[in-house]
């Protein structure tokens, strides 16, 4: 008796004793993109931040547009949830997503909605003075190329002062280069 109650518990023991981690999709497919109006990290040191956040204007130097992603996540390979001699792990366990992307970026372009100022009219692409992420469009687009495009989105940030007289919006048109191509609208602004 005492040897089959022994042989139980340690296949109880073998079968559930090891914590596994939560199983996750490895990869990632960009699915869509999002751009909002931002106010830049130099805006949320200022004391006086509360004092000018407003939905609808902004100082130039504390605005920014964030990029964000729609995101699929999948699996290249299943394991099997079932064994009577479970693998151990040593939990340390990962974010969907970790393996990246295989998609690349072809291009990236910023258009005016509006008359951002006197060199740049409606519908004219800003690429000329904007940085992504502290970079300019092709040197981040290359730096993004060579490893995988980062999961979280990017920050884009104007060179160049706008009228402010008016409300500015942005049109982002996000190509990859399997011939996928996303475009986002931000909300209007004014950029004081």
């Amino acid at each position: 008796m005492k040897k089959l109650n022994a042989t139980l518990i340690t296949i109880c023991i073998l079968t559930f004793g090891c914590d596994r981690c939560p199983q996750t999709e490895k990869y990632y497919d960009i699915e869509g993109v999002h751009l909002q109006n931002e106010f830049n990290s130099l805006a949320r040191t200022n004391p006086n931040f509360e004092a000018f956040y407003s939905q609808d204007s902004v100082k130039f130097e504390y605005f920014t547009l964030k990029t964000s992603y729609s995101l699929r996540y999948y699996s290249l390979q299943q394991q099997n949830a079932f064994s009577f001699i479970p693998a151990a792990y040593a939990l340390d366990c990962v974010e969907p997503g970790n393996g990246g992307t295989k998609e690349k970026i072809e291009s990236l372009t910023l258009l005016a909605l509006s008359d951002y100022n006197s060199r740049f009219k409606t519908g004219d692409t800003l690429n000329a003075i904007i940085n992504v992420n502290g970079l300019s469009v092709s040197n981040y687009i290359e730096n993004q190329n060579q490893f995988t495009v980062d999961l979280f989105g990017f920050l884009i940030n104007l060179t160049e002062k706008p009228d402010t007289a008016v409300k500015h919006s942005f049109k982002l048109i996000y190509k990859l280069q399997n011939g996928e191509i996303y475009e986002a609208e931000s909300q209007p602004i004014k950029i004081l």
